[in-house]
């Protein structure tokens, strides 16, 4: 049985449903890609704060960065940023799981 990205592949043959479908998908596995990699991050976090590095210092800086990407482009993008990412107080507001993080944030 073919995988299901290969099914998907097969359906964008067929116009615009099939392409539409696999949109759909890949939203999907950016979603999911960006939970896992959220979940990581946050887990390196803690252990950035608990060895006493501040918001300003390098390490915390490249979490910060790779952050930035992970939510829904456009203006889930910017909330997410304006809202978690702006200084150590903010960041520490991260929930450890990315689910419950508001929609308007994040996927």
């Amino acid at each position: 049985m073919p995988s299901l990205t290969g099914q998907l592949a097969e359906l964008r043959k067929y116009g615009v449903i099939g392409s539409m479908l696999y949109k759909l998908y890949q939203q999907y596995e950016a979603k999911q890609d960006a939970n896992e990699t959220y979940k990581e991050l946050t887990v390196v976090l803690d252990g950035l704060w608990s060895e006493g590095y501040r918001f300003e210092s390098k390490e915390v800086q490249a979490v910060v960065t790779l952050l930035r990407e992970l939510p829904a482009p456009g203006a889930r993008k910017r909330s997410f940023e304006r809202r978690y990412l702006v200084d150590e107080y903010t960041l520490k507001q991260l929930p450890h799981d990315p689910r419950r993080i508001s929609p308007g944030y994040w996927h």
